[in-house]
């Protein structure tokens, strides 16, 4: 059973587009029943279509932990709002979670300065949608060890959650967990194209593409601890075999020096955004 299952949390989120959409689907699927989780969103219909209660945004504000799952430049105007409401009516709830990227924990709490609930950064990435997301988190320094243990809590049931020690350390796991599915969509789309010039149908070369990273993945999570994915890669390239010849052939395009650089890449684009050099 979910931790979230026995928890009779009462959860506010404030945006239904595709994120939000997979944390009410998550929420659900993990036990929290339908009438506890309160969206918000600028489409009425968001929370009739995912069978949530629609509230405004004084109600959201009135449960144990608010998720804000909008874009970045809605952020400013919607803590405003929260701040507003709460100096009027001491409206607050116990945690507030923002997943808008690129926006730090400082300049969260500076856009809020009256908003007493402690706040949570966290990161998920595109596969949340179907569970098997991956999502990183930072909390500010007010937020208590429970609170942490929450945050957690409400994204581990879309996947994978992971609490960091460190903000500093988003950057790098936005660049690998954020950015990293856009790559291996890349790396799926440069499979299916070579299996398609070697003549297989277009849907049969991305069926392929598909289940190999979706079973090397699988792969990795299973033996990664114990094996590298150098060992992984290694028992798959026998010698003088197709494998190896094929490796070689990435070896000679720079392959993983490119998939280091774009990592690196990703990550200096994140440094940027939160120092306010860029804008998404």
């Amino acid at each position: 059973m979910h931790p979230l299952a026995s928890s009779n949390l009462n959860i506010g989120l404030v945006g239904a587009g595709r994120m939000g959409s997979a944390l009410v689907r998550g929420w659900t699927s993990a036990g929290v029943p339908r009438e506890r989780i309160l969206v918000h969103d600028s489409n009425p219909d968001a929370a009739v279509d995912l069978s949530a209660c629609a509230a405004d945004l004084q109600s959201v504000t009135r449960t144990d932990v608010l998720v804000l799952a909008v874009k970045p430049p809605t952020i400013p105007h919607i803590l405003a709002r929260l701040c507003e409401l709460h100096n009027r009516e001491g409206a607050a709830p116990g945690l507030l979670v923002s997943i808008a990227a690129g926006i730090p924990l400082a300049r969260l709490r500076a856009l809020a300065p009256s908003f007493p609930a402690p706040i949570v950064r966290a990161m998920p990435n595109t596969p949340a949608a179907v569970g098997m997301g991956l999502t990183t988190l930072a909390a500010g320094p007010d937020a208590t060890d429970d609170q942490r243990q929450l945050a957690t809590h409400l994204f581990s049931a879309l996947g994978t959650a992971i609490l960091l020690d460190r903000e500093e350390d988003m950057h790098a796991t936005t660049a690998v967990a954020g950015s990293g599915p856009a790559f291996l969509f890349t790396l799926a789309e440069a499979l299916a194209d070579a299996a398609v010039a070697e003549g297989l149908p277009r849907i049969l070369a991305r069926t392929l593409a598909a289940h190999t990273i979706q079973g090397a993945g699988a792969l990795l999570c299973a033996d990664g601890i114990t094996s590298s994915p150098a060992d992984l890669k290694d028992a798959v390239a026998s010698p003088a075999g197709t494998t190896i010849a094929g490796l070689l052939m990435l070896e000679n395009g720079r392959f993983r020096a490119t998939a280091i650089d774009a990592v690196r890449a990703a990550a200096a684009r994140s440094r940027d955004l939160a120092s306010g050099d860029g804008q998404e």
